[in-house]
């Protein structure tokens, strides 16, 4: 039985995406700017968001107090700098209006599913700090439910402390809203 499945597994091709994210995503130099949904209960106003965790909990970033000011729900707009073929940093911004930046490759509105699989394959392999940012883009996309590959970059000895870090805080505030 055992081989059987074996067999399956090494007959049936691994799902990867090749769309409009991942062929920007792979070059060695490059600013870009996309969109995505993201899951119900984020909201934002470009400066701060606000997720609803469950019950009455909620999380909160920003460098600009909340209360009180305009929040709508998504879209998440996300900016990426690559240069020598390494993520030098990364900006998500939800709601509000996106700021045009000068020299920025606009790949469009991207699919969640698009999203949170190159966000999550980031978070796996790159050695840039910056890719903590990937993980919070992830898990913010419409239908996200890899809380198994967000545990294992956790345990990860390879990943940045950063990385590593960031994964434990989600996974601590989302394991909690469960409990």
């Amino acid at each position: 039985m055992r081989t059987l499945i074996l067999l399956a597994m090494l007959l049936v091709p691994a799902v990867t995406f090749a769309g409009p994210l991942a062929d920007a995503i792979d070059q060695d130099e490059a600013n870009l700017y996309f969109s995505f949904e993201t899951r119900e209960g984020v909201w934002g106003n470009g400066d701060n968001v606000s997720i609803h965790l469950g019950d009455d909990r909620e999380f909160h970033r920003g460098s600009r107090g909340w209360r009180g000011r305009d929040m709508t729900e998504g879209p998440a707009h996300v900016w990426i700098r690559l240069r020598d073929g390494r993520l030098r940093d990364m900006d998500v911004e939800v709601g509000g209006d996106p700021r045009v930046r000068s020299s920025t490759t606009d790949v469009g509105a991207i699919d969640p599913a698009e999203v949170r699989e190159e966000m999550l394959r980031i978070a796996e392999t790159s050695t840039d700090s910056d890719a903590d940012e990937a993980i919070f883009c992830a898990l913010i996309t419409d239908g996200f439910d890899e809380w198994e590959r967000v545990l294992a970059i956790a345990r990860d000895d390879d990943r940045p402390d950063d990385v590593r870090e960031s994964a434990i805080f989600w996974l601590g505030q989302e394991a909690s809203a469960v409990a």
